[in-house]
């Protein structure tokens, strides 16, 4: 049974961190930054023993865990970089102009400061990267807030040790006692959003889980910024025009995205629109037929899998191909793909265009490259979106400018001739999108960008330098 934190052990969590805020909001980029490091390294210390625990704990094996291990390190660091330089401040210093029309204007400067004590949900799939020492947790602490964090029940211990590690790693470094938390259990998460002294919270999950929290955030009589990346269906769009020039590289490069571990990538390319594509069809089928089920991260989730796709198929005039359906191994995911005609989708629409966690493709036929750019128009809002084209085709060119243009409605990232399976922790990544993929499309919960959720804007009006931060002195002045 999943293991659930006591009412005091979250209430002393809470206080413990309200009392840390006190600190760390006047703690420098240094000071942070060096709090960052020392966790990287910790972590780095106890490889061994990490990737162990979490190998015994998922189903996603020594090779896979390293690497994410690899990225988590990496972007602890990635955040002590991005505050060492300040830019996260976003200092703005405009001068006084007593002579302003049509009223004499004080002197203006504005910063961010960090929000406070702040809530994080770690994810099923990444248990490191995206777990309670992921880019959430990373990123809230380099804006100068304590952090509480939630295991996901199915890697409770993975979850206790790493949050050992940064514990101890903190304290090492002199950051205040409460910088840093771990709590566990449904209702103790309930409980935890609701708490007035919490002021935001981040999650990466199912859409009921984020939904039910963002509703818990919202309905409190201070509400608070809730950042939930849920479900995506990141549609692609292939050409015509590709499809003869490479469907065989498309083809293959679609299911290993797809089935890229076991299809539990939140951004897995789930429903893809392919003009004339009865020969790729064929293609992808062939190829997801050699796909060997696997072991799924709980049995619970492999269940959700198989009733998703039954259900999908059930209600739809789709054609569906299995890979290995005779698994009898109930945590396994079997491939799977799902071909429906345009025209036919409109009926079964609703259904179809949600996401199926898991390695199922829906593919859709379409009479032309314009129907591309029509369903381009109705596709729901995602983490990525991909086209696939000619890049010496004039009429290509178009198409692309036009799927471009609607695209940017509905996409946080646009892929071209490529797979959106794999997010590079970098100043200029947004892994994020339009509802229902999270529920703020303005933020990003990778890349430097993710210390933006955590910080609030303040404007000191006629204050002289001697009295403002160093860093907020002469920064940048508007135009």
């Amino acid at each position: 049974m999943p293991r659930e934190s006591s009412a005091e052990e979250r209430m002393t969590a809470v206080a413990q961190a309200h009392t840390a805020f006190r600190q760390l909001r006047t703690s420098t980029s240094d000071e942070r930054r060096r709090w960052l490091v020392g966790i990287a390294e910790a972590v780095e210390e106890h490889r061994s023993a990490l990737v162990a625990v979490a190998d015994d704990e998922t189903t996603l094996g020594a090779g896979r865990l390293n690497g994410e291990l690899d990225r988590t390190i990496y972007q602890l660091h990635h955040f002590g970089d991005a505050i060492a330089q300040e830019k996260h401040r976003r200092a703005i210093d405009q001068p006084g102009d007593p002579d302003a029309s049509p009223q004499p204007r004080p002197s203006l400067k504005q910063m961010r400061v960090p929000l406070g004590p702040v809530a994080v949900w770690g994810a099923s799939n990444f248990p490191f990267a995206f777990g309670v020492l992921g880019g959430d947790t990373a990123s809230a602490l380099a804006a100068g807030c304590p952090v509480i964090t939630v295991e996901h029940p199915g890697h409770p211990r993975t979850s206790e040790l790493l949050a050992e590690i940064a514990q101890d790693a903190l304290a090492k470094g002199d950051a205040p006692r409460g910088t840093f938390a771990l709590l566990a259990g449904r209702a103790t998460g309930a409980s935890l959003i609701a708490d007035a002294q919490v002021k935001a919270g981040a999650f990466t999950g199912s859409y009921a889980g984020g939904r039910a929290l963002f509703d818990i955030a919202s309905s409190r009589p201070d509400p608070i910024p809730f950042f939930a990346e849920m479900g995506s269906v990141n549609p692609v769009f292939i050409t015509r025009q590709a499809v003869r020039q490479r469907g065989g590289e498309i083809a293959q490069g679609l299911v290993e995205s797809a089935t890229l571990g076991v299809g539990q990538f939140c951004t897995k390319p789930g429903l893809v629109f392919v003009a004339d594509g009865v020969e790729f069809v064929t293609m992808v089928e062939d190829r997801v037929a050699n796909v060997a089920p696997a072991p799924m991260l709980t049995e619970a989730i492999a269940a959700g899998y198989r009733q998703r796709r039954s259900e999908m198929i059930d209600n739809s005039t789709s054609r569906a191909t299995f890979a290995n359906a005779s698994s009898t191994d109930e945590s396994d995911g079997s491939a799977a793909v799902l071909v429906v005609d345009h025209e036919e989708l409109k009926e079964s629409w609703s259904v179809l265009s949600d996401e199926c966690f898991g390695p199922l493709i829906v593919i859709v036929t379409c009479d032309s490259d314009s129907d591309l750019v029509d369903w381009a128009q109705q596709t729901p809002g995602s983490l990525t979106a991909t086209i696939h084209a000619s890049e010496d085709d004039a009429r290509d060119r178009v198409v692309v400018k036009r799927l471009v243009d609607e695209l940017q409605d509905s996409a946080g990232r646009i892929i071209f001739n490529g797979w959106p399976t794999g997010v590079a922790v970098s100043e200029a990544m947004h892994h994020g999108g339009p509802h229902p993929a999270t529920m703020n499309p303005i933020f990003t919960s990778v890349g430097a960008q993710a210390i933006d959720r955590f910080l609030k804007p303040v404007t000191m009006q006629g204050f002289p330098d001697e009295l403002v931060p160093p860093w907020l002195r002469g920064g940048t002045t508007p135009v």
